[in-house]
């Protein structure tokens, strides 16, 4: 079939409203998880040591004493159900201890869940409206071959007009990640759980539109000819499409 060498409505064409699409600018808070009292070492020494004084200290007393042994004998007995009840309320306090920390890990893991969500959909909103913007060469030319409508969508009342696509690579987010660091809960793997899932991927988007404006300023590239040669032609190509 015949192929038009020009688009079928070329010269006529009508330019239609242009469609900004904003990178995202919100800011993201990460909180921390809630601070867990850690058990101590010696916790259990220090639970049974008064009860333990006590009944030693009435032992010592009946005997240097020379008072009723029996009536000694009931007070250590009274020291003895104490210290009982002081173990008892050690190990029930441990294992409650247990489960708010099961449950703090099992809550902060799904608030986490969320938090990568979010994110995630901001990242994904800010490259579709860099790639909107800033379509690659390919992309580029089905625009220029269809004729499209957004053909010289710039002018120079825009706030982007004269820039441009140097290339992908790695950019910083429109978006703020608002995440600080405790000294107490640094080596917390809740912490690094958060740091590793939200905060380090998305430092940077990765394989992003690089741009740059060409207004008030001069660029200079220096590399490989052959490879100039593209660049300088990728450039002119969208100076000229979209201005």
């Amino acid at each position: 079939p015949y192929q038009p060498e020009y688009p079928i409505d070329f010269p006529d064409f009508r330019r239609s409203p242009r469609i900004m699409l904003q990178e995202p600018k919100d800011k993201i808070t990460i909180n921390k998880p809630e601070n867990l009292r850690d058990q101590e070492k010696n916790d259990l020494f220090k639970t049974i040591l008064p009860p333990l004084g006590m009944l030693t200290a009435s032992f010592a007393t009946a005997i240097l004493s020379g008072r009723n042994p029996v009536m000694m004998l009931g007070m250590g007995s009274a020291s003895l159900m104490t210290m009982g009840i002081s173990i008892s309320s050690f190990f029930t306090n441990k294992k409650t201890a247990g489960q708010q920390a099961q449950l703090r890990t099992s809550h902060y893991q799904e608030y986490i869940v969320e938090k990568v969500a979010q994110v995630k959909q901001l990242a994904v909103t800010q490259r579709h409206a860099l790639a909107y913007h800033y379509p690659a060469m390919p992309a580029l030319a089905d625009l220029i071959l269809n004729y499209s409508p957004r053909i010289y969508e710039k002018t120079s009342n825009h706030q982007d007009y004269l820039k441009v696509m140097l290339g992908t690579g790695a950019i910083a987010p429109s978006f703020k990640l608002d995440f600080k660091d405790d000294e107490q809960q640094k080596n917390d793997p809740l912490m690094q759980l958060a740091r590793e899932t939200i905060v380090e991927p998305y430092q940077y988007l990765q394989d992003a539109p690089v741009t740059t404006s060409l207004l008030n300023q001069t660029i200079g590239l220096v590399g490989v000819e052959r490879q100039l040669r593209e660049v300088v032609q990728a450039l002119l190509l969208q100076i000229a499409t979209f201005h």
